[in-house]
C-alpha cells in the first residue's frame, strides 16, 4: 500500500472514530456536540484533562 493512500486512511480512521464518541457523548450523557467534541477530542488524545460535566453512573 502506498503511503499516501494509509496516510488517507489513517485520517479517516481518526475522523470516525471522533465522529463516533461525539455521537455516543452526545446520545449517552445528553450533552451539547461542542462538549461532546471536546471530551472525544480530550479522550483519544489522552489529555484527560477535566469533565465538562460529571459522567453519569
Amino acid at each position: 500500500m502506498e503511503p499516501v493512500r494509509k496516510f488517507r486512511l489513517s485520517l479517516l480512521t481518526l475522523a470516525c472514530v471522533i465522529c463516533g464518541g461525539t455521537v455516543g457523548y452526545s446520545l449517552v450523557e445528553g450533552w451539547t456536540l461542542f462538549e461532546s467534541s471536546y471530551m472525544t477530542v480530550i479522550t483519544v488524545a489522552t489529555v484527560g484533562f477535566k469533565e465538562i460535566h460529571e459522567l453519569l453512573r
